[in-house]
């Protein structure tokens, strides 16, 4: 399996606007796809991929907000 850029923790937040403590809360969630290398975290998503996923997410929700109260 191949992935693409690898990035940290502070270098993720700092593409998407994100603290690192939502970083951490993301990954605690199982939002983000991680790896330990040693005793550091790295994320294999990529920030647009990521982002993507989040509007996707938010779509779909508000498309379903309506179809269940008729």
């Amino acid at each position: 399996m191949e992935y693409g850029p690898i990035f940290s923790i502070a270098s993720f937040g700092a593409a998407c606007g994100l603290g690192r403590s939502s970083v951490y809360k993301l990954i605690s969630e199982g939002k983000l796809k991680t790896v330990k290398v040693g005793s550091r975290r790295l994320i294999l998503d990529t920030p647009l991929s990521f982002l993507e996923r989040q509007m996707e997410l938010q779509s779909a929700t508000k498309n379903r907000g309506g179809d269940g109260d008729a």
